[in-house]
Order: structure tokens, then sequence, then C-alpha cells
């Protein structure tokens, strides 16, 4: 016996599948005896004996007693032996376009190979592993077949070589061996093998594994390709979107900073102010879900706020209008939970109403308190013609309010305890003295701290207003 993995001349392990084959169909047996360093040696015991029939008779083996895996091996090596009409027949028609690799140093085995193969795909050849890569540098194939005891380079050495490289690690490999076991089964796999077949075996087992794994891998180069082309109309969309998201930070306002991380490469959560000459009107939004449904909802939402606003109406009325679209255009079930107020410059008050979102958390100066805004009102989309309640309040100048989606307070640690409120009214608390920006930044450090990372299982979005001065006689 010889278990090296490289030597220049390996047997294909048919042959002595066959032999056992055909004693079997005599009722004999095939013995070994085997001596390490010496060799090998097989002997076979045929029965001669059968009264009243002649020894050319009792050669002859009774066509009902051949097995059918037997008939399956030797029709590939005897055309003249025909296959049971049970779809054993060779699959053959055109060559496709699709290349399979062959890595094998036996050239007979090879040769085998490529004629079970080249009836369906074209056919490369190579006589070990380093070969193999050379052909494959030079054209990728879209399988390759290859045998594990090889001179130079090894199948499990190819394998790791073909894996490690992101350009060929997907090509699927099917390893052939004479090794029998499931140690040797698995120890294949384990090194990334689609496959795994042992000698002897027929055309038709070989034929069938890589036409299933031919077709997978096309069908995962096709997936890719349309990924690549979703992923890229993302990009675009996440463009557009951010684009349409007014951000404080961009502007630079001295009473705004905003923060804004999307879980997803479109989202549904969004934000804005628009100032005029005595108002300031603020918003925030969160779609229920992520991607490109809770991204299109959101921009019909902010298109038709945008245009509710010019009307100057009431918050509690901009609600109702804004639900009643919102409900033409919800799929699924989806809904959108939004917080609008208006600050009137003139007079400190802010007007304010709520559709199921997390209520601001305002932050008195004077009285270094924090309180909720939290009007009632049902998220939009869920019911037409809803009502809502408004509700009023009167600011001072460097008052502080923090407008967020729930994707900041329940944010969860390692231990799925949640961020909350609590912990954001007790930053209120301790950090007057920063500006806007500054106790965004800090609020979001906390959070990473708190999350262990800075990635978030949900839209976080973030506004901090600080009150101006205010105007008496600006209207």
């Amino acid at each position: 016996g010889d278990n090296s993995m490289e030597r220049v001349y390996e047997g294909t392990g048919i042959g002595l599948s066959l032999v056992r084959e055909y004693v079997d169909l005599f009722n004999g047996r095939v013995e070994v005896l085997s001596r390490e360093g010496e060799g090998s040696v097989f002997t076979v015991l045929l029965p001669l004996k059968k009264c009243g029939l002649s020894v050319e008779d009792q050669l002859k083996p009774d066509p009902d007693q051949i097995s059918r895996s037997a008939l399956v091996y030797l029709s590939d090596i005897n055309p003249s032996v025909k296959r049971q009409k049970d779809g054993l027949e060779r699959e053959t028609g055109t060559v496709d376009n699709d290349t399979v690799l062959i890595v094998e140093d036996n050239r007979d085995m090879r040769l085998y190979l490529k004629d079970i193969l080249k009836t369906r795909y074209k056919i490369k050849e190579a006589g070990n592993g380093v070969e193999a890569l050379s052909v494959i540098a030079g054209s990728m194939p879209e399988l390759i077949v290859s045998d594990i005891m090889m001179p130079d380079m090894d199948g499990y050495r190819l394998l790791a070589e073909l894996k490690n490289n992101a350009s060929t690690s997907r090509i699927p490999v099917i390893l052939l061996t004479a090794k029998v076991g499931d140690e040797e089964k698995i120890m294949g796999l384990e090194c990334g093998a689609d496959d795994y077949i042992v000698k002897p075996f027929s055309s038709r087992e070989l034929l069938t594994r890589v036409n299933t794994l031919v077709k997978l891998y096309r069908y995962q180069k096709m997936m890719e390709e349309r990924n690549s082309i979703i992923e890229s109309e993302l990009a675009v969309a996440r463009e557009i979107q951010a684009r349409l998201v007014i951000t404080a930070a961009s502007e630079h306002h001295e009473n705004f900073y905003a923060f804004y991380r999307p879980y997803d490469r479109v989202a549904g959560d969004f934000y804005g102010y628009i100032e005029d000459a005595d108002k300031i009107h603020i918003f925030i939004a969160d779609v229920s879900g992520h991607g490109v449904a809770a991204a299109f909802l959101s921009l019909v939402a902010r298109n038709e706020l945008a245009g509710l606003i010019k009307k100057g109406t009431d918050a509690a009325a901009v609600l109702e209008q804004l639900n009643n679209t919102i409900c033409s255009y919800t799929v699924k079930g989806n809904f959108m939970t939004l917080f609008y107020c208006v600050f009137y410059r003139e007079t400190g008050c802010l007007n304010y109403a709520r559709a199921g979102h997390n209520p601001p958390l305002v932050f008195s100066r004077k009285k270094g308190s924090v309180d909720e805004l939290k009007p009632s009102g049902t998220a939009l989309g869920i019911y037409a013609s809803l009502g809502y309640e408004s509700g009023n309040i009167y600011l001072g100048e460097g008052d502080r309010i923090l407008f967020y989606t729930d994707g900041l307070t329940e944010c969860a640690d390692s231990s799925c305890e949640m961020f909350g409120t609590r912990r954001l009214c007790d930053i209120l608390k301790k950090s007057p003295g920063l500006n806007p920006e500054d106790l965004s930044l800090h609020i979001v450090s906390q959070l990473e701290e708190f999350a262990g990372g800075k990635s978030f299982k949900d839209d976080v979005t973030l506004l901090v207003f600080d009150v101006p001065a205010i105007s008496p006689g600006t209207g």
C-alpha cells in the first residue's frame, strides 16, 4: 500500500472494485494480505464444482444476478454493455459555454473524466495543483474536479489556495479520492470542498454532481450581479434621500444640530426645520420597518408636510391632513410616527402635536428640570379621518428641546437592557453648558459606549434645538 499524498503514479481505484463485482457474480471472494513496506497480495477464489454443469457453464454468470451497480461501472468502460432502461443513459447534448477544469496526475483517469464531461462542458486539464493555479490565472473555470493525491501540490493545498483568494474562493470544487472513510470525507468538506466523490464512481454520478454545482454557481453569479445592481441603485437612493433631509450640521446653525445614522442603505427616519421671519417649524418622524418601502413613505410624507407647512395651520390640523394622505400610500401595514411643532419667535410659544412619536424632552434652564411633550395621537397611516390633540408651551431663551426616534432609547446593550429616556434626561440635566453640536455628539458617544459599538439595530436620529432670544414685534 502507499499512503503518500504525493507520488508519480496512482491507480484509479476502479480496477479493484470491478474485480470485486465480477467475483461476486460467481459467488467467489477476494482476499488480501498486506505487509507495510513489502506490498500487498490479492487472491481471487472462485468455486468451480457445481453438480451437472460444465466448467464453461459454471463460468457464465446469470444475467439476473448482475447487480445494478456493476452495470453502472461496466457500461462506463464497455459500450457493448447495455444500460437498464431506468434513465442511466449518459446525458448528452450541445456543449455549454461553462468550463470544467480537471486536475488529475493520472493520465488515464484524466482522459476518463474528460470523456465523461466533454459532452456538456469545455474541458481544461492540469496534472497537479501548481498547473491548475496557472490555468486558473489565465481563465476562470465554472467548476474544478480535482484528485487529492498529486505531486508538487495535492488537492488539499490547491483547495486552500483557492479558498484563500477572493477571486477564486467561490469556484465550486469536487474532490476525487480512492480513500474510503468518513474522516477523509469530512476533512475534504472542512477544507472547503463543495462535494466529495469516492472512486470508483459512475459517469452518471459524476455528471449529475457536476451539473448541480454548475447550476448553483450560475445562480450565485446571477444573484451577485443583481445584488450589485441593487446596491448601486440603493446608493443613489441614499444620496437623494440625504439631500432631501435638512441637516443642521451642514448648515452650522447655532440653535440646531442633528445626528442621523440609518440602519439600512436607505431608511425611514426623517427630520427637519423650516424658518421664516416669525416662526420656526420643526419635525421628526420614523416610518415602521427599514429599506426601500420605509424610505419611499418617508419621502411622500416629507413632501406632503412641506406643502401643509406653507398653509400655516395649527399643528394638530397639519397631522390630521397628513394622516389622510399617508393612509393612501401605506402598504403591508406600515405606518409612521411623527412629532411636529411651530415655535413663535415673538411670544416664545411652542404649538405642537404628536402622532404616536417619542415625546421630545424639554430642558428648562431656569428650573434645571426636564419634561416630556406628549399630547395624545395615533400613528399616521393606520386609520383615516382621525383627530389629533395639540398643546402649547412657553419657552425662554436658553431652554432646550431634544427630539429623537426610538432607535436611540430602545438601543440595547449585551444584557438586553435599553438605553431609555432616563439616561437622556440625566445627560440633559448635567450638560447645560454644551452647545447643540457638542451635546449631540456626547449623547452619541454615550450610546456607542452603552451598545458596545457604532452599529445599531435601528435607525438612530436626534435633533437638538436651543431656544433663541424672544423677539417681540417680529410678526
